[in-house]
């Protein structure tokens, strides 16, 4: 189970790499634009 579930986010992360940064990226700068 444990050995699945790494695989899983290895394939996750390999996946979707740059949309979740770009996700990342936005919310932090929408929060620093409100500051």
């Amino acid at each position: 189970i444990i050995q699945w579930s790494l695989q899983q986010v290895m394939v996750i992360r390999a996946g979707f790499p740059s949309s979740t940064m770009v996700a990342r990226v936005i919310s932090h700068l929408d929060i620093f634009s409100k500051w």
